[in-house]
């Protein structure tokens, strides 16, 4: 059966990222470093993307990737970066608003010592993880995890679908054995979800995986399962532009 491997990508760092500040639906651009880090992940994408291109599937150095689909939250932030990837590797870019970041409600523009002091119940209900619970006026963890546990199994669903003919692309453009190949450039929140499904953690458990700004993560799913191939990658963000 034909897999497919997810590159998931958090945006770029906005302004908000940098002092803590609750964004959640509310619109806000990359800064400087974010930009800088969306240009950095565009090219290390890139370079898997056109290495693929330049070899035959015999002669493919170790990393080359041919991706076959970019797909963003249409948040600005993740919008902007996902514009840089799509510019560095000629992929087109569709957006879809089911990969927005969770809603926040009342917490939105509040930073994490403003919202613990102002609503210290839902604050401990917020650090419990509770499933049931959401910010006043936002969405709730179990409601948030469903939207994005319905998106993974939707794109799961893209191979079946190619075999079809209703997507892009079909699958007879794909070499034997060769996976579906999709980059999403989405939000911190929809990575804990996502990583979460393919690592069958709770809801409720401690996170200790990260979820940082334009690093790489990639999910494969095969044979109705979910797994968890590369996480928190940001070696391309520590590299000078030119080795990229």
């Amino acid at each position: 059966m034909r897999a497919l491997e997810l590159t998931l990508v958090r945006h770029g760092e906005t302004a908000w990222n940098a002092i803590r500040r609750i964004q959640g639906s509310i619109d806000i651009e990359l800064n400087s470093t974010g930009q800088t880090q969306a240009a950095a992940i565009g090219q290390a994408l890139a370079q898997r993307h056109l290495q693929s291109h330049a070899q035959g599937p015999d002669q493919r150095s170790r990393g080359a990737e041919r991706f076959h689909r970019l797909i963003s939250s249409d948040q600005t932030r993740a919008a902007q970066t996902a514009a840089a990837i799509a510019q560095a590797t000629g992929l087109e870019l569709t957006l879809d608003p089911e990969l927005r970041e969770r809603r926040y409600g009342l917490f939105e523009g509040q930073g994490y010592d403003e919202i613990e002091t102002r609503w210290p119940a839902d604050w401990a209900r917020w650090q419990a993880r509770d499933p049931a619970w959401g910010p006043p006026e936002g969405e709730t963890l179990g409601g948030f995890n469903a939207r994005v546990c319905a998106w993974l199994d939707r794109i799961a669903g893209a191979v079946e679908s190619s075999a079809r003919g209703a997507g892009a692309p079909s699958l007879e453009s794909l070499e034997l054995n060769e996976p579906l190949r999709v980059i999403a450039v989405t939000h911190g929140g929809v990575l804990d979800m996502a990583f979460r499904h393919a690592a069958g953690l709770t809801l409720d458990a401690p996170r200790r995986h990260q979820t940082l700004n334009a690093a790489r993560n990639v999910l494969r799913f095969e044979r109705g399962v979910w797994n968890v191939l590369v996480w928190a990658d940001t070696e391309h963000l520590t590299q000078p532009a030119d080795d990229l």
